[in-house]
């Protein structure tokens, strides 16, 4: 299993990160796994590898989980970073829609420790900057946040480095 979350029903979804065709949905309860069907399409990875299922705390049964993407992601749309997750410590920012101007582009771990920053000079839409991690970087989760001028947030997202 390379990941696992709750659904609205309280039943665990398990999956496999190498085929699509492995989502299944376990009754807690029964342990009894029953094929779970999927509504679109899954690249190799799930998007559970991206943590877009996760919910935590106190919660009734039957409500809706907000994909924390959607929660978390300021900026959404000026910015796309590519691959996510992120392979061979490398990954791509491409500036969508931001105004020219100069950037900083901040990776953090989970701790907030400074992994990589690097200054960018935006000088039209669809600019994009290569950023290399670290080979010796930690696999896990980290923080993309790009600041303007006037250290003012303007996209964040987090990275998920396999």
């Amino acid at each position: 299993v390379n990941a696992a979350a709750v659904n609205a029903e309280n039943k665990i979804i398990v999956a496999s990160a190498l085929a699509a065709s492995s989502f299944f949905t376990v009754d807690h309860k029964s342990l009894v796994a029953t094929p779970y069907s999927i509504a679109g399409t899954i690249w190799q990875t799930s998007d559970m590898a991206n943590s877009n299922l996760l919910a935590t705390g106190a919660r009734t049964n039957g409500t809706a989980i907000d994909l924390i993407a959607d929660q978390a992601t300021e900026g959404k749309g000026k910015v796309s970073i590519f691959p996510n997750p992120v392979t061979n410590n490398q990954f791509a920012v491409q500036f969508n829609e931001l105004e020219s101007g100069q950037y900083t582009i901040q990776v953090t771990d989970v701790m907030g420790r400074n992994i990589s920053q690097q200054i960018v000079n935006v000088g039209g839409k669809m600019q994009s900057q290569s950023i290399r991690m670290d080979p010796g970087a930690a696999r896990g989760f980290y923080l993309v946040k790009i600041v303007d001028q006037n250290k003012k947030a303007v996209f964040s997202t987090k990275i998920l480095v396999q």
